[in-house]
């Protein structure tokens, strides 16, 4: 919608001479496409700093915080190629699409962080972070451990949305 807008802008530019006191304005779902741009501008990197925050709160490290929000852009770029590769135009409820992805995606590492904090917790417990070898073994542990519950959140946010987004059951007649 944008770049037709633009579009019809510099043929009408070229085209058409208003009077003194007279205006042209664009608006309808154009007008309100600008509103939420602006309003995201300054909406989003307010909510990524009130994440790291939260995050730096919940793990009492800057280095992990800046762990999980170092993943978060690479959903978003996935998102991004196959919002290409498809062709879709990408709109404002593609973009809350993409902020719920990346809510998704730092939730997921939170857990990761967590389950991989208690494996290496646990290890150091039983003596057994004695090598590289050892780590590694308490590292895969913890990543193990995390999958079945990492993929039960994924499979339950893809459900919602394809029953909110998907094609619904025919009703049925009595």
């Amino acid at each position: 919608m944008g770049g037709y807008v633009e579009e019809a802008k510099k043929v009408v530019a070229s085209n058409v001479s208003l009077k003194p006191g007279y205006v042209l304005q664009w608006s309808g779902q154009y007008e309100n496409m600008i509103r939420v741009r602006e309003r995201l501008k300054m909406v989003i990197p307010v909510t990524l700093a009130l994440i790291f925050v939260l995050l730096y709160m919940n793990t009492r490290s800057a280095f992990k915080a800046s762990l999980v929000m170092l993943a978060v852009p690479f959903s978003a770029i996935g998102a991004i190629w196959l919002f290409y590769i498809l062709g879709y135009n990408v709109s404002i409820a593609a973009w809350v699409g993409m902020i719920a992805l990346m809510g998704l995606d730092a939730e997921t590492g939170v857990f990761m962080l967590l389950f991989l904090d208690l494996s290496h917790d646990d290890a150091k417990k039983r003596g057994v972070l004695r090598n590289l070898t050892e780590l590694d073994e308490a590292i895969v542990h913890g990543a193990v451990k995390r999958v079945r519950p990492k993929m039960m959140t994924v499979a339950a946010a893809f459900m919602g949305c394809c029953r909110s987004c998907g094609p619904h059951p025919p009703a049925q007649t009595s």
